[in-house]
């Protein structure tokens, strides 16, 4: 299955599942931050069909879902649907008929404007001839301004010649892979052969300044079998995934980097590359590209499943998948955090049970700044109020993959006395309680830093940005005089000796004052 990540942690993920971890979910399930499925979710019985293919998602938190089907919860909706941010059906993108019957779509790209890419295997679209790509306005129309003629060519017996990854560019241009051969009926003897990758204008009319050939003979000219991912650099170049051995008879064994023309990237060299197809691809921020597949192999290595490459096209050895995954790999979702979100067909990834999905660090023993949460990942701590000392209140930082201490730093807030505190957990989460040490205080707000260790608090990672937390006071009737904040304390830090008194001497003794205090009046 394909998958969707949203800013606050949580993936949609979509594919050809009908459960989620024993509950019925059809071809589509949210999942929380922790692996967990989010039962708020409202997707009813969900998609009808064989599957759903792919996932768009779009800032409002509504997204596109492509695939075979034809209802979405008991609404038709023919192999293109739009979702709310809840898992609803959104009415107002209405597809009408949608693509024609016996049809299915694969792949979807969004503009900013809120428009959609649809590719598939199709001749017409709400009763509008459409030949395997269209663009759809927001409202669920076809867009008559981008017009690929005839498009692509297909084989309707075999199904052949689909469009099956698409990548919106910058500047507006939209890159194709997959079976895909010549462009707008050409015919296959004369004209442009653009065997496995394409590029179209915002019009949908056909670059010829990317790379193609001409010649429907010459099997050297674009790639020599199935390009099945793509995942565009900054600077405009390509990586390119899929089941083929070379491109205009340059060797490349299933992966490839392109230049923004389409031509070969000879810094890119993969060597024997993998020996089995590669249909996931994800650029970490370092320029390393992380792939998977159906290989076991890279460069001759034992790599099941998945690898990492340096951006010459080596093997990465630090990454370590150990015995990896023991079934394809269909689709990564990159954490900001560096975690990697993976689906496939596999149920084990190095021979622990991990069915359909899985998260893995690729980052060890690495510094990236961590702070107090700002998500629901367990709770909001940057920012919150109210928290007590009864242990219903609980601090989080945000991971640091790898570590094995959190030291959270304490301060006072300008206008208070003067406080610092720092208490270290091996996890990222702890229960908030009023310490022996230096305890926090009601009714205070504090700045919090946090920092990271790999190595059990023996050196430590920079501390990330600050937050504030606010410590809830003990409300008091009007006219009543607040005792000591102190006498809040779990263990009572003014005491008072001995009660009852008959007569005897008064003691009073006040511990685990705050060591700005100096002077403490007592009525």
């Amino acid at each position: 299955g394909n998958m969707a990540l949203q800013p606050d942690g949580k993936v949609i993920v979509v594919g050809a599942f009908t459960a989620f971890d024993g509950t019925v979910r059809n071809h589509i399930a949210r999942l929380n931050s922790d692996g967990s499925l989010d039962a708020g979710y409202a997707t009813g019985t969900g998609f009808n069909g064989l599957h759903a293919t792919d996932v768009a998602l779009l800032p409002d938190g509504k997204l596109f879902v492509s695939g075979d089907f034809t209802s979405y919860n008991g609404a038709t909706r023919n192999a293109i649907a739009r979702l709310k941010a809840n898992g609803a059906l959104d009415p107002t993108f209405n597809p009408g008929t949608g693509f024609a019957p016996n049809s299915f779509t694969t792949a979807l790209a969004l503009q900013p404007d809120g428009k959609v890419f649809v590719s598939g295997y199709f001749t017409a679209y709400n009763g509008a001839s459409a030949g395997d790509l269209v663009r759809l306005n927001a409202n669920g129309s076809l867009d008559p301004t981008f017009d690929i003629g005839l498009g692509f060519d297909h084989d309707p017996l075999y199904q052949q010649g689909i469009p099956g990854s698409l990548q919106l560019q910058p500047d507006g241009w939209l890159m194709v892979v997959g079976g895909i051969n010549w462009y707008d009926g050409l015919s296959p003897f004369v004209g442009d052969i653009c065997r496995g990758i394409a590029r179209l204008g915002p019009l949908g009319g056909f670059d010829s300044g990317f790379q193609h050939g001409s010649d429907w003979w010459d099997e050297t000219e674009g790639f020599n079998g199935s390009p099945e991912a793509i995942a565009l650099l900054d600077d405009g170049r390509m990586y390119i995934g899929g089941d083929f051995t070379a491109y205009y008879g340059v060797p490349r064994n299933r992966i490839i980097r392109l230049n923004a023309d389409g031509t070969v990237d000879p810094t890119f060299d993969p060597g024997t590359g993998a020996n089995g197809e590669v249909t996931a691809l994800a650029i970490q921020p370092d320029g390393k590209l992380l792939i998977g597949g159906d290989f076991t192999s890279y460069q001759g290595v034992p790599r099941e499943r998945i690898a990492r490459l340096n951006p010459d096209g080596s093997l990465d050895e630090t990454f370590q998948p150990c015995a990896g995954f023991n079934a394809i790999v269909h689709d990564f979702a990159l954490q900001p955090d560096g975690r990697l979100l993976v689906t496939g067909a596999f149920t084990e990834f190095a021979g622990a049970p991990r069915n359909g999905i899985a998260r893995l660090f690729t980052v060890d023993g690495t510094c990236i700044p961590t702070q107090l949460t700002t998500t629901a990942d367990p709770v909001i701590s940057c920012g919150a109020v109210n928290l007590k000392f009864d242990g219903t209140s609980t601090i989080s930082a945000t991971e640091v993959p790898g570590a094995n201490k959190y030291q959270f730093r304490f301060t006072n807030i300008p206008g208070q006395p003067a406080y610092a505190r720092n208490i270290a957990f091996p996890a990222r989460s702890f229960t908030l309680a009023k310490w022996y040490t230096l305890p926090l205080k009601a009714g205070r707000t504090y700045n919090v830093v946090v920092r990271a260790s790999f190595d059990n608090g023996a050196t430590w990672c920079d501390y990330g940005p600050s937050c504030t937390v606010r410590i809830s006071g003990s409300p008091f009737a009007p006219g009543v005089v607040r005792a000591l904040d102190v006498m809040e304390a779990s263990a009572p830090s003014l005491l008072v000796f001995p009660n009852p008194t008959h007569g005897d001497p008064l003691r009073i003794r006040l511990r685990n004052a705050d060591p700005a205090l100096t002077t403490a009046t007592l009525e």
